[in-house]
């Protein structure tokens, strides 16, 4: 949230035990523009913070992994 944003927008998480979580962020065309976060990381609500200042507006796909659990959202960064 929020969606569509300009020029950051927030992640929310919530995972039950401590393991490995990585949010990618992809552009329309599939490539990988930035990693948010790729580590461990501990059980509980987490807020990840994407500052999308230096891209341009659009469409892009944050993707969030964490062991079985893989979920792709759509995001729209207007200027």
């Amino acid at each position: 949230y929020p969606n569509p944003f300009n020029p950051s927008t927030n992640i929310d998480i919530t995972i039950p035990q401590m393991e490995r979580v990585d949010i990618m962020v992809y552009n329309i065309n599939g490539s990988l523009v930035e990693v948010l976060y790729s580590d461990l990381l501990s059980s509980g609500f987490h807020t990840f913070r994407w500052e999308a200042s230096r891209f341009t507006s659009g469409i892009y796909f944050i993707q969030v992994k964490s062991g079985d659990f893989n979920r792709v959202m759509k995001s729209i960064l207007i200027k």
